[in-house]
């Protein structure tokens, strides 16, 4: 199958699944940029990651400046959880087409003692979805899209195969 057929599979299913954006960013991109640690680059954490696959949901605005306050809880929780079920629901569509792939839930931590001592988390959605060409990352460190105004993005595949580099 080729890239554009597959990368073409990889937006519908990702559609059908509810993600309002879907971008992909080569691992080269982490390099160019040189933003973050080495250590949280995909291809640190995933030695065959070629291609990083971003998904997002939208934030609704209204909500968001409701914060602090639990309508904000409840859109933090719920978007984070559909964006877990369609990076694992995506990674096994992949890896059933024989595309080794796997997804990193939103913190990857078990334990909220360990990110209070340790503020990074072991990846970050949000520089995936800059590098894939979503948005931009605002000071709440949220990606900002001019579709969207403000989106939760998820590290949902990597994949051993490469795309054509998009910017």
């Amino acid at each position: 199958m080729s890239s554009s057929l597959l990368k073409k599979k990889i937006v519908r299913e990702s559609q059908r699944f509810g993600a309002d954006l879907i971008g992909f960013a080569p691992v080269s991109r982490w390099r160019e940029y040189d933003e973050l640690k080495e250590e949280y680059w995909p291809d640190t954490i995933w030695s065959k990651a070629q291609t990083v696959i971003v998904l997002g949901v939208p934030m609704l605005l209204p909500i968001v400046e409701s914060t602090p306050s639990i309508n904000h809880t409840v859109l933090y929780d719920t978007t984070n959880t559909l964006l877990d079920q369609m990076a694992y629901r995506l990674a096994v569509f992949l890896n059933n087409l024989g595309h080794a792939s796997i997804f990193m839930p939103r913190d990857g931590y078990g334990s909220l003692e360990i990110l209070l001592k340790k503020m990074s988390a072991c990846f970050s959605h949000v520089y995936a979805g800059k590098y894939a060409g979503l948005g931009t990352i605002g000071y709440s460190h949220n990606l900002l899209n001019p579709k969207l105004a403000l989106a939760r993005v998820m590290f949902p595949c990597c994949r051993q195969l490469r795309f054509p580099a998009i910017r």
